[in-house]
């Protein structure tokens, strides 16, 4: 949803005119109330800036780490639980990395033309001017904490079942 979106960014009240900008497609509405939007993943050009294409670039591989993660579930019935853990903590990790850079890098281009001309000339690097941050960029932030703390919790749960699995060893073996 994150990727798809163009609500990162938007116009508010305050704002020169209404529109709204995501990774990589940004919309505006004209006077007659019809939403025109631009940019396409297909031709890479058409993506705002070098910051918006990073942070495309960046989120986008996010996603498909946490798609492979969900697919490496399959290897609870190859692998022992505890190897399935630490892989898929350590994707989990890299996707949150992944998403974090699309995050940090996405402000980089609010100085964009596009963007001024409808969040106002004080927009700028890390300066939304008078626009203001949608649900898209708040769920990116989110899915980045969430990413982190599983990626976390996997290892920690794959580290307590070896611990277990060595103390039900050795009960075993000593009796």
């Amino acid at each position: 949803v994150v990727f798809m979106q163009d609500q990162w960014i938007g116009d508010s009240d305050n704002s020169k005119g209404p529109g709204n900008f995501g990774l990589w497609r940004w919309c505006t509405d004209t006077q007659d109330n019809q939403k025109i939007c631009r940019g396409r993943l297909d031709e890479f050009s058409t993506i705002l800036s070098p910051a918006f294409r990073a942070a495309t670039v960046f989120t986008g591989l996010a996603v498909i780490i946490i798609i492979l993660c969900i697919i490496a579930f399959v290897l609870f019935f190859m692998c022992r639980s505890s190897d399935v853990f630490k892989i898929c903590g350590a994707m989990q990790l890299l996707s949150g990395l992944c998403l974090a850079i699309g995050i940090l890098s996405f402000p980089a281009g609010w100085d964009n033309d596009e963007v001024r001309a409808i969040c106002g000339e004080e927009a700028d690097d890390y300066k939304l001017g008078s626009c203001g941050v949608r649900w898209g960029y708040v769920l990116a932030v989110v899915g980045f904490f969430d990413a982190i703390i599983l990626g976390c919790l996997a290892h920690t749960l794959a580290g307590k079942k070896m611990k277990l699995m060595e103390e039900l060893d050795q009960g075993y073996y000593a009796s």
